[in-house]
């Protein structure tokens, strides 16, 4: 494999390349970068500029692969002491802090995400798949947990079955829009109770009506937390516990009725 004059992919990134291997055997690409002085350094949290230096560290991040070869890159990277954030880690284009891939290589994998599995994108870039994993859920929470969601008018509440022994997810959803408003471990009242408490006394006195199964714990958490809200019960639950009902009805006029003697 030629050498490759990797400089210009790094131009808009505040970096300077100090030195670039490449493995042809192996074919992965090495290159250690520095942050360019010329810039002074950026909190990334208030994104203000920071001159006092805490402390200087290094890390090796997996970046875009090139021409087919696995693309490494250990990156020199400033502790700052900001006045209003106190020490934090300096802003880099490069990368976002405490991340173990490029921003460039991120958004690859998000554009990814829209046609195949996290395992196949894994397996695809020679990722650990919980790499994939943490860019695509933080990406979601980006996305969605700033949206103004209102206040919900009809709740829907139902469990899945996660793992044998019992083990369940109760998922509460917005019955209008579909949006899921809230996910809880277990099916107990208090699981249950923890999501109301977390809503706000608008979220909750807004609510007129929640559809779910016929489970007491469940009914107990909506009549102590919006006693206002009409319990609606799934109609399957309620012609499966009708059809139980019958049944037992069944079974008592059987043995009842008098029974034949035999000639």
């Amino acid at each position: 494999m030629p050498k490759i004059q990797v400089t210009p992919f790094f131009t808009l990134c505040r970096v300077k390349v100090v030195k670039q291997k490449v493995d042809t055997s192996r074919k992965i690409v090495t290159i250690e970068v520095t942050p360019n002085r010329r810039y002074v350094p950026v909190c990334h949290k208030c994104h203000s500029k920071v001159k006092r230096i805490h402390s200087y560290h290094r890390r090796t991040i997996r970046d875009m692969d090139v021409f087919g070869a696995k693309s490494f890159i250990t990156v020199e990277y400033r502790r700052l002491r900001c006045p209003h954030c106190g020490p934090v880690v300096e802003e880099l284009p490069l990368m976002n802090p405490y991340e173990r891939v490029t921003r460039r290589l991120a958004a690859h994998i998000l554009g990814l995400c829209r046609y195949m599995t996290i395992k196949e994108i894994a397996e695809h870039l020679d990722l650990d798949w919980k790499t994939v994993k943490e860019i695509h859920k933080r990406f979601l929470k980006e996305k969605f947990s700033h949206e103004e969601r209102g206040s919900p008018r009809i709740l829907v509440i139902d469990e899945i079955s996660i793992k044998k022994r019992h083990r369940y997810l109760t998922i509460i959803a917005d019955w209008e829009s579909g949006r899921v408003r809230g996910v809880v471990e277990g099916r107990s009242y208090e699981s249950l109770r923890g999501f109301f408490v977390s809503l706000s006394d608008t979220e909750r006195s807004s609510i007129e009506a929640v559809a779910m199964d016929m489970w007491d714990p469940y009914i107990k958490a909506v009549k102590e937390s919006c006693p206002q809200a009409k319990i609606v019960f799934d109609q399957f639950h309620v012609v499966a516990a009708f059809g139980r009902v019958v049944n037992q009805l069944r079974k008592i006029e059987y043995r009842r009725r008098p029974r034949m003697v035999k000639q």
